[in-house]
C-alpha cells in the first residue's frame, strides 16, 4: 500500500504527552522536536522533580508546555491536555487527536501514514504496530483481547498473558479488542463524545476502559499494522506491594465492576 502525504480534509493532529519526569528520555530520542515542526504538540509535566528548565526546552522546540502543579494520573492529564486543546485552538470534529507515551519513537513519516489511513479508513479510535526495539522485530504487547480478572492474576503471578494478541498473525487492517495506551489515535469528536479517559482510574487500564466504552457505542479500536513506531517501554508494576502494583490491582476492580454494569 501506498501512503501519500496530501490531506484532503485539512486535518490537523494533536499529541499529547504526558512527562513523569522523563525529560531527559524526551530530548534524547529528540521525536517530540521533530513532530512540533509539523503537528501541535502538547506536553504535561506530573513529576515535582523534574521540572526545572524543561519549559525551556519545550519553548525552544515548538512545544506547548502545562504545568499546573499537580500530580494526576494518566487518564486526568491526557483529559486537561484535551481540554487545553479545544480552549486554545479549537480542533474540527475530524482531526485526530494523539495519546502518545514519552518513551515512543514515530516519525513524521508514520504520522502521515496515520493521516492518509484516516482519509481512506475514517477511523475514530486506531492503534499503531509498536515494537520494543528500533529493527522492528520484537513487537510490543500492544493490541489484545479483553482480559477476565483470572486473567491479570495469571500475569501478575505466573507471567503468563492470555490476552496477548499475536501480531505476526494479523498482518492487515483489522478490529481489536483493545489497544495499548501508550499510543492511541482518535478523532477529536469521538475523545468529547466519550468524555475522555475515566479519571477514577490513577493508572493502568484505562486504555481497556476507553476502548470497551467505545465499543458499546458501536465503535471498535481499530488496528493498523503497516504503521510503525518504538516504545521504549518501562513496567514499574510487577513488584508486589509497590505503588504501581496497587494502582493497578485498585485499576482491575474498577475495570471489573464497570464491565459487570455497562452492557
Amino acid at each position: 500500500m501506498k501512503f501519500y502525504a496530501r490531506n484532503i480534509f485539512n486535518m490537523n493532529v494533536y499529541i499529547s504527552v504526558v512527562s513523569h519526569g522523563h525529560q531527559c528520555m524526551i530530548k534524547n530520542i529528540h521525536c517530540l522536536p521533530d513532530l512540533a515542526k509539523k503537528y501541535k504538540v502538547v506536553v504535561k509535566e506530573n513529576s515535582e522533580r523534574y521540572r526545572s528548565g524543561f519549559d525551556v526546552f519545550c519553548l525552544e522546540n515548538n512545544i506547548d508546555y502545562i504545568d499546573d502543579k499537580k500530580n494526576l494520573g494518566f487518564g486526568e492529564n491526557n483529559n486537561l491536555i484535551f481540554k487545553y486543546i479545544q480552549d486554545k485552538f479549537n480542533p474540527k470534529d475530524n482531526d485526530l487527536f494523539i495519546v502518545l507515551n514519552p518513551d515512543v519513537l514515530i516519525t513524521c513519516e508514520e504520522i502521515e501514514k496515520i493521516i492518509s489511513l484516516h482519509d481512506q479508513y475514517h477511523f475514530k479510535l486506531a492503534g499503531i504496530n509498536l515494537f520494543t526495539d528500533e529493527n522492528f522485530t520484537i513487537h510490543d504487547k500492544g493490541i489484545r483481547h479483553y482480559p477476565v480478572l483470572s486473567d491479570f492474576f495469571k500475569s501478575f503471578f505466573l507471567g503468563k498473558n492470555d490476552t496477548v494478541i499475536n501480531r505476526k498473525e494479523v498482518n492487515d487492517i483489522a478490529y481489536v479488542d483493545w489497544l495499548a495506551g501508550s499510543f492511541m489515535i482518535f478523532e477529536v469528536s469521538h475523545y468529547a463524545n466519550l468524555k475522555g479517559f475515566d479519571e477514577r482510574y490513577f493508572m493502568y487500564c484505562e486504555d481497556i476502559d476507553i476502548c470497551y466504552r467505545s465499543t458499546k457505542k458501536n465503535i471498535k479500536p481499530l488496528y493498523l499494522p503497516m504503521v510503525k513506531a518504538v516504545h521504549y517501554a518501562q513496567y514499574n508494576n510487577r513488584k508486589i506491594f509497590s505503588r504501581h502494583f496497587f494502582w493497578h490491582i485498585k485499576s482491575i476492580l474498577i475495570f471489573t465492576i464497570k464491565k459487570m454494569i455497562i452492557k
